[in-house]
């Protein structure tokens, strides 16, 4: 079967399913509540007059600089509050600090390689990592409450959907004998309330963000080599390519 030339910039540039939503979420806001907003904007105009008046040079600068900070964290509070996108909001920077630590680990040759934000119809998968000790399929989520029993069934559930994305792209490609094994990150405060060296739940093993590096590289068996996974990251990337990206659900 023949493949599109690849553009890597543009797999860089595409945004995460998590951040997609949450633009897709601001824009709304954005356009629902632009007369308030512009409001609000005139009142913060107003209130630098008197500054204007009485100072000058870089102290100005200073006050309108924070006048205008005022309002881009007012408005920003206010859309996290009206729409309730905290949880895209953390579930993004839960990415990024996986992505980070995979980078590090690339780096370090504790992996061979890995894909962040594949997608089909049913949904994402977080990252796909290619180890030398197999292949894994991290969800990563962000916690800054405790870690209940229900937080934790929840997370291993999401978790075993994504691998099962996974292995449904695995198999596409006719990678019928790598199978992706299901892998939750956490980050944030909930991660404080996991062991150092994780737990398992239901069969899926969870880790601290702070603990992956450490747990990759502990990872030594020889089941995949280089060659073999040049193939599949190489295949990975000409269907995250050819496949359209999921459209996030229309905020309500």
């Amino acid at each position: 079967m023949d493949f599109p030339r690849l553009s890597r910039r543009r797999l860089r540039q595409r945004r995460s399913y998590a951040r997609r939503r949450l633009r897709l979420q601001l824009t709304r806001f954005l356009r629902i509540n632009w007369w308030p907003i512009l409001a609000f904007a005139g009142v913060c105009a107003i209130a630098t007059i008197p500054v204007t008046l009485f100072l000058r040079g870089y102290l100005l600068g200073v006050a309108h600089g924070a006048v205008a900070t005022f309002f881009v964290a007012a408005v920003g509070l206010l859309f996290l509050v009206y729409t309730g996108s905290t949880r895209e909001l953390s579930g993004a920077y839960g990415e990024d600090n996986t992505r980070e630590v995979l980078r590090r680990a690339r780096r370090k040759r504790y992996i061979w390689s890995s894909i962040d934000n594949l997608e089909i119809q049913s949904g994402d998968v977080d990252h796909l990592v290619i180890a030398p000790a197999g292949i894994y399929a991290i969800d990563s989520k962000w916690h800054a409450t405790d870690l209940t029993d229900a937080v934790l069934d929840r997370d291993v559930a999401t978790a075993r959907a994504a691998a099962r994305r996974a292995n449904l792209i695995l198999r596409s490609m006719r990678l019928q004998a790598l199978e992706a094994q299901p892998l939750v990150v956490v980050w944030g405060r909930g991660q404080g309330d996991l062991p150092e060296a994780g737990c398992v739940v239901d069969g899926v093993l969870i880790l601290r963000g702070s603990g992956l590096r450490n747990w990759l590289a502990q990872r030594s068996a020889a089941v995949i080599s280089q060659e073999d996974a040049n193939e599949v990251i190489t295949k990975l990337r000409q269907f995250k390519a050819r496949v359209d990206p999921t459209p996030p659900p229309s905020a309500k």
